[in-house]
């Protein structure tokens, strides 16, 4: 069964007209993907990132016969009030087309196939930055890393909205497992997921931690991962050790 999604992209839309201002150059929301299924592993990252090189590839599949007006990906992706609904509908192409191919999503992917359950990807915020920095300075969310400790607050109206729009899609997805595949991310969530009326709660004997909420069959696994691409990513071998968990938390 697919996601309701109608009411959070107009949620997400209604908050970018009324927190950003043209000249703020901000880039449009990621709007959530209206073929998202439910029942399957929702894999979790902080933010959309925004490749100009990919992304114009990506743009040209999307739209071959207009790359050319196209040649500005900025012009397209930039947020502004009146944003019309044939951009809209261009970028939400786009955007299918990069979690069809983007290197990002080839990890998440195989573990799903592997573990025998459909991929869904969702991030916490809407914001289209590459730079996590970038990103969070954004959203306003204060990163504490004193004392080797981590810690994230969120400390704008921006990121709470965005957050509660995130915490609904969640729900709505009805997860087998969900995850989190982002540090920042993991500390959010970490916290966010323990507040009423969720429950979040780690499982000795399991090695993973078990969410409940309303809305929510039963409980939902969810395991706080590294990432699994890029520099800072898990090594072959630990990323099979992820796919076994799964695997033998959802055997159970």
């Amino acid at each position: 069964m697919k996601v309701e999604v109608a009411d959070i992209n107009s949620r997400l839309k209604a908050l970018w007209a009324d927190q950003i201002q043209e000249d703020d150059n901000l880039r449009a929301p990621l709007l959530i993907d209206s073929d998202i299924q439910t029942g399957g592993i929702v894999f979790v990252g902080l933010n959309p990132s925004f490749s100009d090189s990919r992304m114009q590839s990506y743009l040209k599949s999307a739209d071959a016969e207009n790359a050319a007006k196209h040649s500005d990906l900025e012009d397209l992706f930039r947020w502004e009030s009146e944003i019309g609904e044939a951009q809209i509908e261009l970028m939400a192409k786009v955007d299918k087309i990069a979690l069809d191919k983007h290197p990002y999503f080839i990890k998440p992917k195989e573990i799903a196939e592997q573990v025998d359950k459909h991929f869904v990807h969702l991030d916490v915020f809407a914001v289209r930055e590459t730079s996590q920095k970038e990103a969070l300075n954004s959203l306003g969310i204060k990163i504490d890393k004193a004392e080797g400790k981590f810690s994230a607050s969120l400390q704008t109206h921006f990121a709470e909205v965005q957050l509660d729009i995130f915490y609904t899609v969640l729900v709505r997805s009805e997860p087998v497992a969900i995850v989190v595949i982002n540090a920042a991310a993991s500390k959010i969530l970490k916290e966010k997921l323990n507040t009423t009326p969720s429950s979040l709660a780690y499982c000795p004997e399991r090695g993973c931690h078990f969410w409940a909420t309303e809305g929510l069959v039963g409980e939902a696994p969810v395991f706080f991962s590294g990432m699994l691409s890029g520099r800072r990513a898990l090594d072959l071998d630990s990323v099979d050790r992820l796919r076994w968990h799964i695997s033998r938390t959802l055997e159970k």
